[in-house]
């Protein structure tokens, strides 16, 4: 999570590089410019509908480790978990009423 202090309902979810993305010792980045690479996906949280007793970090954090917690990968998805998981749901209920049709 990165928080800037100007802004205080403003918050980015950085994930992590994954192990297999790990770049070889001793190598350097001008040197491997035709190499695959990877990018963490950086997702910007902005909290708006708060609460006076809200405290913004801890929103902050759960929507950080919501990104991490998909049950049929252990990659970080770039939205939320509840999030994630409707637009799955959305895409079979068309193919479901597509084969109804």
């Amino acid at each position: 999570m990165f928080h800037d202090d100007h802004f205080p309902h403003l918050f980015y979810s950085i994930q992590e590089r994954p192990l297999s993305a790990q770049r070889p010792i001793g190598a350097r980045q001008r040197d491997r410019q035709t190499k695959l690479s990877w990018n963490p996906s950086t997702v910007e949280v902005l909290l708006l509908n708060l609460q006076l007793e809200d405290q913004a970090q801890e929103w902050a954090w759960v929507v950080h480790c919501l990104r991490q917690e998909s049950f049929h990968t252990d990659r970080s998805t770039l939205l939320p978990e509840p999030l994630y998981a409707l637009t799955k749901m959305e895409e079979y209920a068309q193919r479901i009423a597509d084969e109804e049709e």
